[in-house]
């Protein structure tokens, strides 16, 4: 049998700071919601390429272009794609630059808990998880045999 290819990417997050994702990253595996993560927009496109990414979040200074030219990218293809933009400190200036470019919303570092819940109310809204893929341990419990279970701030909505 052929292996298993994903077709889709719930959270593709761009951002040549990756640390900084650590703690969202493990919320989000606990809620059974995987992070991709890019360092930079094209890294970004690459993975992205023949999938679906139904929810983006960009660093809108990235190393080889600007996050709101990442967006501009993504939403000539998807226009209904979700897509928050992010910067390492606030600034009203940004926060209108978002907007303006039609960010899903503007988020600050650093990525807290009220992230997490951003992704995950996003992703419900669009039917990601409508039917929510059990937890490796719920889904061993259902089975009656054993089975090997291998792993294959502030925010400011528009």
């Amino acid at each position: 049998m052929p292996p298993h290819i994903a077709t889709e990417i719930d959270l593709l997050v761009v951002d040549s700071e990756a640390k900084d994702y650590h703690k969202l990253s493990k919320e989000l595996d606990a809620a059974d919601v995987p992070l991709v993560h890019a360092n930079d927009g094209h890294h970004a496109l690459c993975l992205a390429s023949g999938k679906t990414v139904r929810l983006w979040i960009s660093n809108m200074q990235l190393p080889d272009m600007s996050g709101i030219d990442l967006l501009k990218i993504v939403r000539a293809k998807r226009p209904m794609t979700p897509f928050y933009l992010v910067s390492n400190n606030y600034s009203v200036e940004l926060e209108r630059q978002a907007r303006a470019a039609g960010a899903a919303g503007y988020l600050h570092k650093p990525a807290d808990h009220t992230w997490f819940e951003i992704c995950c109310s996003t992703l419900a809204r669009l039917g990601a998880r409508a039917s929510p893929r059990p937890t490796k341990s719920a889904f061993a419990a259902s089975l009656s045999s054993p089975v090997n279970l291998s792993s294959t701030h502030s925010y400011k909505e528009s």
